[in-house]
C-alpha cells in the first residue's frame, strides 16, 4: 500500500532532517493542537512545545492562542493580524457535519463550491475563493467533515509567508484531533429530518501510560434526502498514535480515510430571478419559474464518488532550554469522479415560455496526489527587556493533478423534458461512460521548495509586539496534454521564484486595548505560458497579492469582553488578459497576445466580538463589509468595477448560549441568526446575483449523568424559517431540519 511505504520513508526522512537541525541547520514543523475533548477529566495537563496550542486555555467559545498566523502558539490578542478561531465547544453546539455550517459564523467567510467535482470544502474569504488547509497544509480535501476537527482558525489577508501558493483573501486552517493522556470514549447517535442518521465515535485510549497514546475518530451517515431523486452516504475513519520516544521528543502518526457515495448526486436548481426576463446564468441554463424546491434534473443512474486519504507523520524534539524542532511529512490522495445527466441549451418560445430541456450527459474525473515535507526550528527567549520567538523553516512539496472529461454529442442526448409537464421527466436515462466521446484530458505537475523565517518580538512588558518574516519560494509547473488539443506529452516546464514578506506591529495603548497594522503578500504560480501574436513567449509571472490591514483589539472585564475591528485593502495583480495582436496575412485574421495586466481588489472591514455578561452566558457576534471587484481589465474595460465571483458585500451573524443554574443545571440553550447578502453568481460583468438570506438556527441541550456515565441530549433545529437559499451556484442550501443527538461519555 502506498501509504504504508510513505509512512516508513517519512519517519526516516524526518529523523534525518531533525538530526541535521540538531547540529545547527534549519528545522521543521506543522502546527497541530493538543486538544481537550469535551469529556476529558479535570487536571488533564500536557507539557506543550511552542508549536502546540491547547484547548485547555479556551474559555467556551473564546479561543486563547493561535498557531495559524506564526506557526507557534501566541495569544490571539497579541497578534497584529485579524485572526478568528472557532473552538471545539462552538463546533459541537452548531452541530453541522459540514464545516461551512460553522464557518458561516466567522467574519468575511461564505461558501464557494464552484465546479462539478469541487465538493463543499471551498470558501470565499474577503472576496477570494480558497480551499482549506488541513493542519497548515494544502491538501486534497474536497469535503470537510467535522468528526476529526478539533478547531478552526481563519487568518485574514495574504498568508504565503507560511503557506506558500495561496489566494490573497485569507486562509481557513482546520486542526485535527490528537491523542490525550486520559482514557475516554464518546459515542453519538443522531437522527433527523429527511431520513438523516449518523453515528460517531471518539475513542481515546493510552496504550502505555504517558508513553504510547491512541485515538480514533469515525463516523457513518446517511445525508438529508430532501432532493428527489438523491441519496448520499459516507464514512470517515481517523486513527492517530502518539509515541513519546523520550522526555524531550514525541512522534505522532495519523491517517484519515473518507468515502462518499451519491446516487444520484444533488445538482443545483436555479430559478429565474426576474420571472419576466430569461437570462443566461452562465451554464446555458434558463429555468422557468418556479420549479419544485426539491427538483433534481439528474438521472437515477447518475452517481458521484469521492475518496480522500491523508497520512501525517510528525516528530517534535526539544534541544536544550530554548529550542524546539518539528518535522512533518504529509501524503495525500484524492479522487472525485461522476456521471451526470444535465442541462444543454434551452430556447425560449415567442411567448416567453421555456418548455424543452435538452439533456446532455457528461463524465468527469478529477484525481490528485501529493506529498509535503516541512521542517521548522523554533526558539523562545526572554531577555527581560525583550521576548524573542524566532522560527526558521524549510518546505518541500510535490503535487500531481489529473482531469478528464467525456461529453455526449447531441445525437446521444436523452429525450428532452417539458419543464411544464412533470410526466415527461424521465429519470431513467442511462448512457455508459465508455460510450461518451473524449472532451479533454490533461495533467499538471507542480512543486514548491521554500525557505522562510518568522521573527516575533515583544517589548515594554509585551505592550509592543512586532512580527515579521520573509519566504523565498521556487515553484515549478508543467502540463501534460492529450492529442485532442495538441501533441501528446509534457509541455515545457515553467519555473518561477518569488519572495514574499509579511510584517505586523501592535501597540497596547492601555492594558486590553491594542492598535495594530500589517502588510503581507501572497503568490500563485501559473501553470500556463504567455503568447505573443499566437506564438509562445515564455512563462507567466505568478499572481501577486498585496494586503494592508489596520485595526484595534480589545480585552476587558477579565477577558469577558474581547473583540477585533479591522479594515483591509487587498490587491491581486498579474492576472492574465488576452488582447488583439498583429494581423496575420496568411490566415487573414488578427492574432492575439496574452499580457499580465489584470487586477482585482477587495476593500472592507470585519468586526468580531465575544462577550460573557455572566459565567453562564456567551455571546459571539461577527459582521463584515467587503467590496471585491475587478480593478483593471485591458481585455474588456467595461468589466472594471464589476464584482468578483461569489463575493458579497455584507455578512453578519450572532450566536448566543445560556447555561441554566440551580435546579435546571445541565440544561442550556443556544442559537441565533446568520445573514449573507446578495452574492455575485459568476462575476466578470454577469448581472446575476444569488439573493441574500438570513438563516435562524437553534439548540436545546442537556448534560446529565446516568450512574457513573455522563450523557448529552441535543435537539438542533436549523433553518427555522425554512427559506430557500444557495451557498453558491452549485451548492443548494438545506431546508428546515430537526436533528436529535444522544452522546454517551465513558
Amino acid at each position: 500500500m502506498n501509504s504504508q511505504r510513505s509512512l516508513l520513508s517519512a519517519v526516516g526522512v524526518l529523523r534525518a532532517g531533525l538530526a541535521f537541525f540538531a547540529l545547527g541547520g534549519a528545522c521543521a514543523l506543522d502546527a497541530q493542537t493538543a486538544p481537550t475533548p469535551v469529556s476529558s477529566a479535570p487536571g488533564d495537563e500536557v507539557v506543550l512545545s511552542p508549536f502546540v496550542i491547547s484547548a485547555d486555555k479556551d474559555n467556551g467559545y473564546q479561543a486563547s492562542n493561535s498557531v495559524s498566523a506564526t506557526r507557534v502558539a501566541i495569544p490571539i490578542q497579541d497578534l497584529p493580524f485579524t485572526i478568528s478561531a472557532l473552538t471545539r465547544q462552538f463546533l459541537t453546539d452548531v452541530n453541522d457535519n459540514d464545516l461551512l455550517g460553522a464557518l458561516r459564523y466567522a467574519p468575511g467567510v461564505s461558501g464557494a463550491s464552484s465546479d462539478f467535482t469541487g465538493g463543499n470544502a471551498q470558501y470565499v474569504v474577503n472576496g477570494f475563493p480558497q480551499y482549506p488547509l488541513r493542519n497548515g497544509f494544502l491538501s486534497s480535501v474536497n469535503i470537510a467533515d467535522t468528526v476529526n476537527i478539533e478547531r478552526v482558525e481563519v487568518v485574514h489577508g495574504p498568508a504565503s509567508l507560511l503557506y506558500g501558493a495561496i489566494q490573497p483573501g485569507g486562509t481557513v486552517n482546520f486542526i485535527t484531533k490528537t491523542p490525550r493522556p486520559n482514557a475516554f470514549v464518546d459515542f453519538t447517535v443522531q437522527a433527523g429530518s429527511y431520513n438523516f442518521y449518523r453515528f460517531e465515535t471518539d475513542i481515546n485510549q493510552p496504550l502505555i501510560k504517558d508513553a504510547l497514546l491512541f485515538r480514533f475518530n469515525g463516523e457513518y451517515q446517511n445525508l438529508f434526502q430532501w432532493i428527489k431523486p438523491y441519496q448520499s452516504r459516507d464514512f470517515d475513519a481517523a486513527p492517530t498514535v502518539t509515541w513519546k520516544t523520550s522526555k524531550n521528543s514525541e512522534l505522532t502518526v495519523s491517517y484519515e480515510l473518507f468515502h462518499r457515495r451519491e446516487s444520484p448526486q444533488n445538482f443545483k436548481k436555479i430559478d429565474v430571478l426576474d420571472p419576466n426576463t430569461f437570462q443566461d446564468l452562465g451554464v446555458n441554463v434558463i429555468y422557468p419559474h418556479p420549479l419544485p424546491q426539491s427538483f433534481n434534473f439528474l438521472s437515477n443512474r447518475d452517481w458521484r464518488r469521492t475518496d480522500q486519504e491523508m497520512l501525517d507523520v510528525g516528530e517534535t524534539v526539544r534541544f536544550g532550554e530554548h529550542w524546539y524542532a518539528k518535522g512533518v511529512f504529509e501524503w495525500t490522495k484524492g479522487r472525485v469522479d461522476e456521471l451526470y445527466t444535465g442541462v444543454s441549451n434551452l430556447v425560449a418560445n415567442p411567448d416567453g415560455t421555456v418548455p424543452l430541456e435538452q439533456r446532455r450527459v457528461r463524465y468527469q474525473l478529477d484525481r490528485n496526489r501529493g506529498h509535503t515535507t516541512q521542517l521548522d526550528l523554533a526558539g523562545d527567549y526572554d531577555f527581560g527587556f525583550m521576548k524573542w520567538k524566532p522560527l526558521f523553516g524549510l518546505h518541500l512539496d510535490s503535487q500531481y493533478q489529473y482531469e478528464i472529461q467525456r461529453t455526449a454529442d447531441s445525437s446521444q442526448y436523452p429525450r428532452a423534458w417539458n419543464l411544464y409537464d412533470p410526466s415527461t421527466w424521465d429519470y431513467n436515462a442511462n448512457l455508459p461512460v465508455n460510450a461518451l466521446p473524449l472532451g479533454y484530458e490533461y495533467g499538471i505537475r507542480s512543486s514548491d521548495q521554500a525557505f522562510y523565517t518568522v521573527q516575533s518580538l515583544s517589548f515594554l512588558q509585551e505592550r509592543l509586539n512586532l512580527i515579521g518574516g520573509v519566504r523565498y519560494s521556487i515553484a515549478c509547473n508543467q502540463q501534460e496534454d492529450n492529442p485532442v488539443f495538441g501533441p501528446e506529452g509534457w509541455e515545457p516546464q515553467f519555473r518561477t521564484t518569488t519572495t514574499t514578506p509579511q510584517f505586523g506591529a501592535g501597540y497596547k495603548i492601555v492594558p486590553g486595548l491594542m492598535l495594530y497594522g500589517s502588510y503581507s503578500e501572497s503568490f500563485q504560480p501559473q501553470p500556463f505560458g504567455l503568447f505573443t501574436n499566437d506564438l509562445p513567449s515564455g512563462p507567466a509571472k505568478p499572481l501577486i497579492g498585496k494586503g494592508y490591514e489596520a485595526g484595534v483589539k480589545t480585552e476587558f472585564l477579565d477577558g469577558r469582553l474581547s473583540g477585533t475591528i479591522g479594515v483591509f485593502d487587498i490587491t491581486n495583480t498579474n492576472i492574465i488578459q488576452t488582447i488583439a495582436g498583429a494581423f496575420n496575412p496568411v490566415t487573414g485574421v488578427a492574432t492575439s497576445s496574452s499580457i499580465q495586466a489584470g487586477e482585482a481588489k477587495s476593500r472592507g472591514a470585519t468586526v468580531e466580538l465575544f462577550y460573557s455578561p455572566a459565567k453562564n452566558w456567551q455571546v459571539y457576534a461577527t459582521a463584515s463589509w467587503d467590496h471585491a471587484y475587478i480593478s483593471k481589465n485591458p481585455e474588456d474595460p467595461t468589466l472594471v468595477g464589476t464584482p468578483l465571483q461569489y463575493s458579497t458585500r455584507h455578512l453578519a451573524s450572532l450566536w448566543v448560549r445560556h447555561d441554566f443554574t440551580g435546579n435546571w443545571k445541565g440544561l442550556y440553550l443556544a442559537g441565533g441568526p446568520n445573514y449573507t447578502g446578495p452574492k455575485s453568481f459568476l462575476g466578470g460583468g454577469n448581472p446575476i446575483f444569488l439573493k441574500g438570506y438570513t438563516l435562524w438556527n437553534a439548540l436545546v441541550a442537556y448534560d446529565g449523568a446516568w450512574g457513573d456515565h455522563k450523557y448529552t441530549i441535543k435537539l438542533n433545529v436549523d433553518n427555522l424559517t425554512d427559506i430557500y437559499y444557495d451557498n453558491s451556484n452549485y451548492d443548494r442550501g438545506l431546508p428546515r431540519r430537526v436533528i436529535g443527538s444522544f452522546t454517551l461519555h465513558y
